[in-house]
């Protein structure tokens, strides 16, 4: 109950997407944030920067990542149950099944590399 409601607020509070004019009107842009893992306690922890967000291009069901993304596993989650699952290969497009629809949480990850964000399919 708690990680769903969790996850509403952040969906409330996570600009997820957004229409980009200098993409189609069909075209949106999806921005994942990176989740840090928990900080182990330091006796002098070092204080960074959040990690910048990233975007990927969204037309429909198919979904563009940028070079720096290969390699990286995408996941489609909804009820904590995993829906979908690829390795984003060099040719940089995914293209989702047209029977999964509705808000879903997206993680993209690769090793201890976590970006988490929220899609409308």
């Amino acid at each position: 109950m708690a990680k769903n409601l969790f996850i509403l607020i952040a969906m409330l509070l996570t600009p997820f997407s957004f229409l980009s004019a200098a993409e189609s009107q069909d075209s949106q842009n999806v921005i994942l944030s990176r989740k840090e893992p928990t900080p182990k306690k330091e006796q002098n922890p070092s204080h960074r920067a959040p990690a910048a967000p990233i975007t990927i291009v969204q037309e429909g069901h198919e979904l563009t990542f940028t070079s720096d993304l290969v390699g990286f596993t995408l996941m489609l989650i909804h009820d904590g149950e995993v829906l979908y699952s690829d390795l984003v290969d060099p040719s940089r497009y995914l293209f989702i099944p047209e029977e999964i629809t509705g808000m879903k949480e997206i993680r993209l990850v690769k090793d201890d590399i976590t970006y988490w964000g929220v899609i409308l399919l």
